[in-house]
């Protein structure tokens, strides 16, 4: 499932963006990875309950090898050890162990279990993912800049509906060079939290024939100047 049939599920239509970013961190998936040390000393105490013996007596070599390989005690005592249940040629193994009568079916499960946790869905989701999805006018376009018209050294931003999230404002500079070129932009400032309806200010380094541009990744209800 991608991310964008996730947020189309009935379940985040009458939410805030911020509830629905709650809502999607909070769903998780079941997955299999790693047995870690910790858990690994589960299975020494199932040697002990039968599951060495099984081991010990198994008659087909490379499964039995293995078997013994994967769960030696010294191992499995190691807080550098651990068992990629993950891996196909490791499932394939307690596989081939069960179908032969090394490991129970309930042991089965067990080793599984152990190498089991919950994943967060989509790790990677933002804020901003949430409000393109629902609110795609309030996203600005890629390398959108504004011009800002100031010789003052300071730069007051008055937002006036506040924004998705925290977020924060570039400010860039270019200089008229003395063969009467332009130079490259450059940065000048970040003004960093803005969210709340108010007034920010920031510094900026001043210069006789500067010339200010200023973006944001939001499309905010604001006057920069």
């Amino acid at each position: 499932m991608t991310l964008q049939q996730e947020l189309a599920k009935s379940e985040y239509q009458n939410l805030t963006n911020a509830e629905r970013m709650a809502l999607l961190k909070s769903k998780t998936e079941r997955v299999v990875g790693k047995i870690a040390y910790g858990n690994t000393l589960h299975l020494v105490s199932m040697l002990a309950r039968g599951l060495r013996m099984r081991i010990d007596t198994c008659v087909i070599p490379a499964l039995k090898y293995a078997w013994q390989e994967a769960l030696q005690p010294a191992y499995l005592s190691s807080p550098s050890y651990s068992i990629n249940v993950a891996l196909p040629e490791i499932r394939a193994m307690l596989e081939q162990g069960k179908t032969a009568g090394i490991c129970t079916q309930a042991e089965y499960d067990f080793i599984v279990e152990l190498a089991s946790y919950d994943r967060v869905l989509f790790p990677d989701a933002t804020m901003k993912d949430v409000v393109a999805f629902f609110n795609p006018e309030l996203i600005a376009p890629a390398g959108t800049w504004q011009p800002l018209a100031t010789s003052n050294s300071v730069v007051n931003i008055w937002l006036k509906t506040k924004a998705p999230e925290s977020t924060h404002i570039v400010i860039q500079h270019q200089d008229v060079l003395p063969d009467g070129s332009l130079s490259d932009w450059r940065h000048s400032t970040a003004v960093h939290g803005i969210e709340l309806v108010g007034e920010y200010q920031a510094a900026i380094p001043t210069k006789a024939g500067r010339s200010y541009r200023w973006r944001c990744e939001y499309a905010l209800d604001c006057v920069v100047s």
